[in-house]
């Protein structure tokens, strides 16, 4: 057994227990972001880092082995920017919106792209429930902030947000209040990374998330707006600009935690954003990805389903390899992946 001391605490543990782990036995949280257990460490986020005193080095606890005597510390001045910084470095490659420039720009903020696809899904009682809390005059006091920034009007023209908004508010559906769809308008994170302009090569890539690729409609009844019909048509031109993963991703959290820049280190010229489906079940966004190698991991034994990493220094990307659509064989592999992405790298199409 080996004896060291995590925070001033005292903890025994086996050869071959990294710092993590004991710190663990004792209850103390360090922040990863590149580790999941029953899989070997990748250091590649290096959020994980803890003080040595006796060395007085910097190592990675998700990695580094216990040793006798060790006096760790694992929270300090020195710590909180070193992993301030580390994150910062991943978000300086981290290319996609984690709010869409609609709902970031509404005076509201209300979940545009979530309405839009609750609409597109006839779901109009659901929809409605965002505007509940909203006063009316709102959005005839904005200015069309929103469809502003639409990233479809570089395209043809933006989304008709404010007819669609109409619509609801004059549709006979009741509202209806769903707490985990009113929950995701709510949310407590204030980190927003956000790419810029999008180029023309990446217009493709943003239009296959649009099953309707024609220009705007206009209503046929000029006097009382959309029809039914008509605004789930326009609402399916949405984009769905906004990440998959905006509340559930742990880089987000983390860069919210550590008030983290995502301007601080920039690279000259960023990778063109791709959106690879692959169905019934998956997007893959690698212009989101952190190198973690977690997925990797997961998928390392199937030779039906897997992933790899392509390419070389900042050009890495991740990439999926699989015979054909995704079998009910490979669903559980699949979602396997999805869920421990620590961003929205790797998710669910719907």
């Amino acid at each position: 057994m080996i004896e060291l001391t995590i925070n001033n605490k005292q903890v025994r543990v086996e050869e071959n227990t990294t710092i993590l782990n004991a710190a663990e036995i004792l209850g103390i949280k360090i922040p990863t972001l590149c580790f999941m257990k029953c899989f070997s460490a990748s250091s590649s986020c290096m959020v994980c880092v803890v003080f040595e005193k006796n060395s007085g080095k910097i190592v990675p606890a998700c990695s580094a082995l216990c040793i006798e005597g060790m006096n760790i510390e694992t929270e300090n001045d020195e710590l909180h920017l070193l992993r301030k910084n580390a994150v910062q470095l991943l978000l300086s490659e981290h290319n996609g919106d984690c709010i869409a420039p609609c709902q970031n720009a509404c005076p509201a903020h209300i979940n545009i792209p979530l309405m839009n696809r609750l609409i597109s899904d006839e779901q109009f009682s659901t929809a409605k429930s965002f505007l509940s809390e909203i006063k009316n005059d709102v959005c005839s006091t904005c200015n069309l902030q929103c469809e502003k920034v639409c990233r479809r009007k570089n395209i043809d023209e933006p989304v008709a947000i404010k007819k669609l908004i109409e619509f609801l508010r004059n549709t006979n559906e009741k509202s209806t209040s769903e707490n985990a769809v009113l929950n995701s308008v709510k949310s407590n994170l204030k980190f927003n990374s956000s790419y810029g302009r999008m180029r023309e090569n990446e217009k493709s890539e943003y239009l296959k998330e649009a099953e309707n690729k024609y220009a705007r409609m206009f209503p046929a009844d000029t006097t009382n707006g959309y029809s039914k019909e008509e605004a789930v048509q326009e609402a399916l031109r949405c984009m769905h600009c906004d990440c998959r993963k905006n509340d559930a991703c742990d880089l987000r959290i983390m860069a919210d935690q550590f008030q983290a820049k995502q301007r601080t280190f920039v690279i000259e010229n960023r990778q063109n954003i791709t959106k690879i489906f692959h169905a019934p079940l998956l997007v893959l966004e690698p212009q989101k990805c952190i190198k973690c190698g977690v997925c990797i991991q997961i998928t390392n034994s199937s030779k039906d389903f897997s992933f790899s990493f392509r390419e070389k220094s900042f050009q890495v990307q991740i990439e999926l390899f699989h015979k054909e659509e995704i079998s009910d064989s490979l669903i559980s592999l699949a979602k396997k992946c999805i869920e421990h992405c620590p961003t929205g790298a790797i998710s669910a199409i719907k």
